[in-house]
């Protein structure tokens, strides 16, 4: 889940005003035009994602048409004119979060605007206003009508002023540097970029953890002997190299809460970890909080009322742990929980399958298919019901078990019915046994290595 500041109406708080001072200023036909624009322009991308998203989720190109636009958009990006625009931009924004005066939109008149193009003369606080209540979905596509779009959409402000209106996107991978991207909201498939592949080739088939943070999907893996982490931006829609942490791990637990996250336990090849550390996704920075209790590696973490917990795991030993640990931010101190996960995972099997809606902990005992529910005052699971049938998994490997939203997330590989596929499958608790609804197949594989899911 992604927090988002309590901005949203900054924006929209400053529209009336702006748009007075512009008549004052501008001819009104002109003025009226230019508005006009940039609200058809919202209405038809809503039209499009809503009536046609295919058309821009996925849309069918030649080979020729996307080398074309590799092209194109390659030559703005790399002149000087596209640097020198970018430059303006991020000061003009950085002007624009401290003061809404009219001295501030004069100088993003005279200074960054061009007066050939009627989007470049809209006020700033329009735009983004727009922008705000844009889908995401659609950005890419807005980015690429001009300088400025991109560059607003790319700064990551309209992000940060967009209220929380439980935009999600569920990230997984069933082949080695192929994800997929599904809005479970709009039943839309979203077009996510190959992965680059390492000089080695090693990054291909490490084992890898996922993560999503922010604007960011983070994919952790090894290449040779030293650790590597991938950054995929819904900004940019484009894969770079991600920050290290400052002690370098795999088979880790982590969770996010708004533009921040938690990863602890771990091994570093040699030992298993009681370290956990803090990203902070606006900074690209890592923290080294205080030890865990207990060592551990092949674990799983949630954030649960307002606190990060560490479920499971394995020590150096391979003994399996039925403890939890819970993590107060505020007070910087771990709190052992016995019992959290008594048989969620073995010594063989994958790490505890845990997720949490509306502050509830949810988990899956594979072994039995069963879906069960934690009671965090008696420290105890009561079993809900069945698992989708027909599932696909190995000791709980290959599925993936996710919070979205409001409701519960199982994706699967299916025996028979779509062979070489997974399923989306979807259930929202209220309090009686799972009723779970298939929302999506996908033919990219039938097992599931990573899954992140991203609220934005």
């Amino acid at each position: 889940m992604i927090e988002r500041g309590d901005g949203g109406g900054v924006a929209g708080n400053g529209v009336g005003g702006h748009m007075l001072d512009k008549l004052g200023r501008l001819h009104f036909p002109l003025f009226f035009a230019q508005v006009s624009m940039l609200f058809i322009l919202v209405w038809v991308l809503r039209d499009l994602s809503q009536d046609r998203p295919e058309l821009i989720s996925r849309m069918p190109e030649s080979t020729s048409e996307q080398e074309f636009k590799k092209r194109v958009v390659d030559a703005e990006l790399q002149g000087e004119e596209e640097q020198e625009c970018q430059m303006k931009r991020k000061k003009l924004l950085q002007h624009h979060a401290t003061s809404n005066t009219k001295e501030a939109k004069q100088h993003l008149d005279t200074e960054y605007l061009d007066p050939t193009n009627y989007f470049d003369q809209l006020p700033l606080d329009l735009v983004i206003s727009c922008l705000v209540n844009l889908p995401p979905s659609n950005y890419g596509t807005v980015a690429r009508i001009n300088c400025a779009f991109r560059s607003i959409i790319q700064s990551g402000e309209v992000y940060r002023l967009r209220p929380q209106q439980g935009n999600n996107r569920i990230f997984f991978s069933c082949n080695a540097l192929e994800w997929e991207a599904y809005d479970p909201d709009k039943g839309n498939w979203l077009s996510v970029p190959k992965m680059p592949s390492s000089p080695t080739d090693t990054f291909r088939f490490s084992d890898k953890e996922s993560l999503a943070v922010g604007t960011e999907l983070l994919v952790f893996g090894k290449e040779w002997n030293s650790y590597t982490v991938l950054k995929y931006s819904i900004l940019t829609n484009s894969w770079s190299p991600g920050v290290l942490m400052n002690s370098a791990r795999c088979l880790f637990g982590s969770a996010s809460l708004g533009g921040k996250a938690i990863v602890a336990g771990g091994t570093n090849g040699n030992s298993v970890l009681c370290s956990a550390e803090l990203y902070d996704s606006e900074t690209q920075t890592w923290e080294t909080l205080p030890a865990m209790n207990k060592a551990r590696k092949m674990c799983s973490g949630v954030f649960m009322n307002g606190k990060f917990y560490v479920i499971g795991g394995i020590t150096n030993n391979n003994k399996v742990l039925t403890c939890g640990e819970e993590y107060d931010l505020k007070h910087h101190s771990w709190r052992l929980i016995p019992n959290m996960s008594v048989g969620l995972n073995g010594a063989n099997g994958a790490p505890p399958l845990v997720a949490v809606v509306n502050d509830e902990l949810y988990a899956v005992h594979y072994a039995n298919k069963e879906v069960m529910k934690y009671n965090m005052e008696i420290d105890t699971w009561s079993t809900l019901g069945k698992f989708p049938e027909r599932f696909v998994s190995m000791n709980g490997w290959g599925l993936a078990f996710r919070a979205c939203g409001d409701r519960l997330i199982v994706i699967v590989g299916q025996q028979g019915t779509h062979p070489g596929a997974v399923e989306l499958n979807s259930w929202i608790p209220t309090g009686g046994p799972p009723q779970w609804n298939t929302i999506a197949t996908n033919h990219s594989g039938k097992f599931v290595y990573n899954c992140a899911i991203m609220n934005s």
